[in-house]
């Protein structure tokens, strides 16, 4: 079905550490059930910059008691250099503002409904999805312990510092902060330097057994998320234990897709090979595209309102089911094996490789 933009006020606008701020949208009573969300979850918004249309995802990192009981939802923007989005919010989003936001989405979410100890693992901007995480299984289950490894430049940097403290402060026995800094001297070895491959082996040596983790949540830069998440495999933990969250897949592809997801796409679409189908809210609407083209940009330059945001294979937004035809995709952060076996694709990453291709974005 056709994406559904919502239009929220901006409740708080609150500094972070490095430039970041922590925007709070106010949601309305009538709108409560469209923004329900599972922790670990992301909001897609909208909004013209220098006259473009711009979409980013931006991970909730308010528990689930602030939106069940102060009605409001939390993300965590970090500027980044070049970045169209993020500079522009950080500049000018105030309180009273309005922006378009499309309801909560995500798989980064906890899969075991009871969890003796959970374990995240963050860098920088990663700590977003982890911390509503922790806070919420800290809140909801007293008997749960939650770890949480997080790498920072130094601690002037560190994100949402303040909210952890608190968190550390209400459960001082049931949560575990290490803080892993790179520029800033440290009394133990261990948490100097980067996360990465050999660290994250002795901590799960000195101080975190394979065993003892329930479920494992890593978000970071690609190179960490990797290292990690190969480094927990090797130590015994089932994979089948570990989760990551990717926005995009690396600094090079952030760059091409921030290029790509700014750019109104102005593609003729004439003389080309592939005749295409797109089936939304139930009408198909035919046009032809190129081998070389993705299908969700083939889409979009129809004029069609489709679900998407990365535009990176990673957030999962602009999954679609082919009906007819067949694809091959660049790139799958998220689709699982059983769903493409049923025909699910990421759109944003699908190139034809038939002459013919029936598309539905309806069956989600």
């Amino acid at each position: 079905m056709a994406v559904q933009f919502h239009s929220l006020a901006v409740k708080r606008v609150s500094p972070e550490a490095a430039g970041s701020v922590a925007i709070t949208f106010a949601i309305p009573k009538e709108k409560k059930s469209d923004f329900d969300f599972a922790p670990g979850q992301f909001l897609t918004l909208k909004a013209t910059v220098d006259g473009q249309s711009v979409r980013r995802t931006y991970s909730i990192s308010s528990p689930r008691s602030r939106f069940e009981f102060d009605n409001e939802l939390e993300i965590g923007i970090r500027p980044v250099q070049g970045g169209l989005f993020s500079n522009w919010a950080v500049r000018s989003l105030k309180e009273g503002d309005q922006i378009e936001v499309m309801p909560p989405d995500g798989r980064f979410t906890v899969k075991k409904q009871r969890a003796i100890h959970r374990v995240g693992f963050a860098a920088g901007s990663g700590i977003t999805p982890i911390l509503s995480i922790a806070a919420t299984t800290l809140e909801d289950q007293p008997d749960s312990k939650f770890t949480l490894v997080y790498g920072n430049r130094q601690m002037s940097t560190v994100m949402f510092n303040e909210a952890l403290q608190d968190l550390k402060d209400q459960f001082p026995q049931r949560l575990t902060l290490i803080h892993v800094l790179s520029r800033q001297a440290q009394e133990v070895d261990l948490l100097q330097g980067r996360i990465d491959g050999p660290k994250v082996h002795a901590m799960v040596k000195a101080l975190l057994p394979a065993a003892s983790m329930d479920e494992v949540f890593i978000c970071g830069p690609e190179s960490m998320i990797l290292a990690t998440q190969a480094a927990l495999i090797a130590a015994g933990v089932p994979e089948s234990r570990v989760y990551t969250e990717r926005f995009t897949s690396g600094a090079a592809q952030a760059a091409k897709v921030q290029s790509d997801t700014d750019a109104r796409v102005t593609k003729s679409i004439s003389q080309k090979p592939v005749a295409l189908t797109v089936q939304v809210d139930g009408k198909g609407h035919e046009l032809r595209m190129g081998r070389d083209e993705k299908v969700l940009d083939a889409a979009l330059s129809l004029g069609l309102d489709l679900p998407y945001s990365c535009k990176a294979g990673v957030c999962c937004t602009c999954r679609a089911k082919v009906l007819e035809g067949s694809v091959e995709m660049d790139k799958n952060f998220t689709l699982e094996k059983d769903e493409m076996d049923q025909g699910y694709v990421l759109s944003c990453q699908a190139r034809p490789i038939s002459d013919h291709l029936v598309i539905s974005f309806d069956e989600r």
